[in-house]
C-alpha cells in the first residue's frame, strides 16, 4: 500500500504537469526561455521520486517533448544560466530520454546536443552555480567537453569562486575528477581549498558536503591540504552520528587516497559507524571502507570480522573486482586467514579475467602472495587455477611494482656505497613475490633492500610511518629472508658532505641486520 505521503506527492505532481501543459497550450511561442528552464527544472525534481515517475510517465514525456520543441525554437536567445539549468534538468530526467529513437522524442536529443554546443561557445557566461550544473550535465550525460572550453570555463570559475555556494565547492572537484581534469592547468585547486577552509572556520558548511569534498580530493590526488584535513578530522569526530554509510565510505576512501592518517578517535568512530549500520550498509561499501583501513595499515577487528562474515555468507554475488579488493585489503592487514583463502580460491575457480580491472588483478596477486608466504600455498598455485589467469594477474602486479615511484636520491646512495665495496643493483629482481628493488650487499652477505621514505609511501601528516601496502611489502621481503633498509630523504638532504652521508648509510645498513 502506498504511503499517504507518496499518494499526496503523486497528486501534486499530476497537478503540476497539468498546470504546465495548460500554460504551454495557452501561450505557445510566447513562453520565454526562463519559463521553459523553470518548468524543466520542476519536472526534473518531481521525477526523482520513483513512484511518481511511473505514475505520470506518459504525461511527463509529452510535456518534455513540447518544452523541448519550444526550447529548440528559442536557442538563439539563451543565456548561460538558462542553458545550464536546462542541461541539469535533462541530466536528472535521465540519459535515456536524450537518446530515445522514437520519432516524437528525437527532438529532445537534438536539443540537448544544441545546448551543449551553445554552452561551449561562451565559457564566461556562467555563474558558479551554473558552472557546477553544467559540469554535472557533462558527467551525467556522458559528454566530453572540448579541452580548451573546459580550461576556459574553469579559469572563469576561479575568478568567481568566492561567490560559490558550499554545495558548488564540494561538487566541483568531484566533477573535475570524473572529467579527468587532474593536472590543474588553471590552478583552481588551491582556491577551492582556501575557500573551503574559510567556510568551515565560519561554520558555513555541512558534514555531508565535507564527505564529498574529501572523496573528490582523494580522486584528484590533491596536495598541500594537510592543515585543512586536520580541521576536517576534528569536525568528523564531532559529527559522527550525522553520517550515512556513504558518508563514511567517502571520508575513509578520501583520507586514504590522500595519504592522510586520521586521528585514532576518528578511525575508531568511522569503523564503529560502519559496523553499526546493519542492513543500511551493503557489502560493497564495507569492502571500500576496509580498503581504506588497509591503506591506513590499521586493523579494527570488528570491521574485519563483519567483512569476512559478509563474504563467506553472500560473497558469491559480488564481482571479481570486489572480492579481489577485499582479499587484498585483508592480506595487507594480515587478516586473510586460511578459511578466507580457500573461499576466495573456490570463488575465482574457472572465472574469466577479461572483465577484471588491472587493480583487481593486482589485488588477486597480492592476496596470492599472502597465501604463499603465510599459509603455505604452493608457489605456482596462488588463488587461481588457470595458468593464463595466474600470468595475467602476475603481469598486472609486476607492472604496478616496477612503476612504483623511485626516489631520485637512490642513485646517489648506490653510487656512494659502490665506491665503498658494496655490490649494488638498482633493478634487482626478487622472484617469488616478483618485486623489483634496489639492493646492496658485501661479499657473502644477504642482500639488503634499500629504499627511501617517499611522499607516496608515507603519510602526509605522519612522514615517518609507512602506508599500509608499503608496510605489508616490507613484511613479505623480510619473510622471504631479505634485510630492508629505509632511508629518510629529509635527513639525507641535511648532510652536506660525502663522509657524513656515508656514515649515515652505514649506520642504517647495520640497523637493518
Amino acid at each position: 500500500m502506498a504511503s499517504p505521503c507518496s499518494a499526496e506527492s503523486k497528486h501534486m505532481a499530476k497537478k503540476l504537469l497539468k498546470k504546465y501543459k495548460t500554460m504551454i497550450d495557452d501561450l505557445q511561442n510566447n513562453v520565454n526561455p526562463v519559463n521553459i528552464a523553470t518548468m524543466l527544472h520542476r519536472i526534473a525534481k518531481v521525477s526523482t521520486l520513483t513512484a511518481i515517475r511511473r505514475s505520470v510517465s506518459q504525461d511527463k514525456l509529452g510535456l518534455i517533448q513540447k518544452l523541448s520543441i519550444l526550447l529548440g525554437a528559442k536557442q538563439q536567445a539563451l543565456q548561460g544560466d538558462v542553458i545550464s539549468a536546462c542541461l541539469w534538468s535533462y541530466s536528472k530526467l535521465g540519459a535515456k530520454i536524450t537518446s530515445v529513437k522514437v520519432s516524437e522524442l528525437r527532438c529532445v536529443g537534438d536539443v540537448v546536443d544544441d545546448l551543449f554546443t551553445q554552452a561551449q561557445e561562451n565559457p564566461k557566461g556562467f555563474t558558479c552555480q551554473s558552472v557546477t550544473d553544467l559540469l554535472h550535465a557533462f558527467v551525467a550525460l556522458k559528454r566530453s567537453p572540448r579541452e580548451e572550453f573546459l580550461t576556459e570555463l574553469i579559469s572563469h570559475a576561479k575568478t568567481i569562486i568566492e561567490h560559490a555556494s558550499f554545495r558548488s565547492l564540494t561538487r566541483m572537484p568531484w566533477y573535475f575528477a570524473k572529467l579527468k581534469y587532474r593536472d590543474d592547468r588553471v590552478g583552481i585547486f588551491p582556491y577551492i581549498v582556501r575557500e573551503t577552509e574559510t567556510r568551515i572556520r565560519a561554520g558555513r558548511f555541512d558534514i555531508k558536503g565535507l564527505a564529498i569534498t574529501v572523496a573528490a580530493w582523494g580522486e584528484l590526488d590533491l596536495e598541500n591540504c594537510n592543515s585543512l584535513l586536520d580541521i576536517i578530522d576534528m569536525e568528523v569526530a564531532q559529527s559522527i552520528k550525522a553520517l550515512s554509510p556513504q558518508d563514511v565510505v567517502n571520508f575513509v576512501t578520501g583520507f586514504s587516497a590522500l595519504g592522510y592518517l586520521p586521528s585514532e578517535s576518528v578511525l575508531r568512530k568511522l569503523s564503529l559507524a560502519a559496523c553499526r549500520s546493519g542492513d543500511q550498509i551493503d557489502t560493497t561499501q564495507l569492502i571500500r571502507i576496509l580498503q581504506g583501513y588497509s591503506g591506513f595499515g590499521v586493523r579494527h577487528e570488528r570491521l574485519v570480522k563483519l567483512v569476512t562474515a559478509r563474504l563467506l555468507e553472500g560473497g558469491s554475488e559480488l564481482s571479481l573486482d570486489d572480492v579481489a579488493v577485499a582479499c587484498e585489503s585483508l592480506a595487507i592487514l594480515e587478516a586473510l586467514n586460511g578459511e578466507m583463502l580457500r573461499w576466495a580460491k573456490s570463488h575465482f575457480a574457472g572465472k574469466e579475467m577479461s572483465g577484471v580491472s588491472e587493480a583487481g588483478r593486482r589485488g588477486m596477486y597480492l592476496a596470492s602472495l599472502h597465501g604463499v608466504f603465510y599459509h603455505g600455498f604452493s608457489q605456482d598455485g596462488h588463488l587461481l587455477n588457470n595458468g593464463a589467469s595466474i600470468e595475467s594477474c602476475r603481469l598486472a602486479w609486476k607492472q604496478w611494482d616496477s612503476n612504483r615511484v623511485r626516489s631520485n636520491i637512490l642513485p646517489q646512495v648506490l653510487a656512494l656505497l659502490s665506491k665503498e665495496g658494496h655490490r649494488c643493483e638498482e633493478q634487482y629482481e626478487i622472484h617469488g613475490p616478483n618485486f623489483t628493488v634496489a639492493s646492496v650487499h658485501r661479499e657473502n652477505e644477504t642482500p639488503c633492500v634499500v629504499d627511501v621514505y617517499d611522499v607516496r609511501r608515507v603519510f602526509v601528516n605522519v612522514p615517518n610511518r609507512l602506508r599500509g601496502c608499503e608496510s605489508w611489502r616490507v613484511r613479505v621481503l623480510r619473510n622471504a629472508g631479505f634485510r630492508v633498509c629505509w632511508l629518510d630523504a629529509k635527513k639525507w638532504g641535511v648532510f652536506a658532505s660525502g663522509p657524513e652521508k656515508l656514515k649515515y648509510l652505514e649506520a642504517m645498513l647495520e640497523r637493518a641486520r
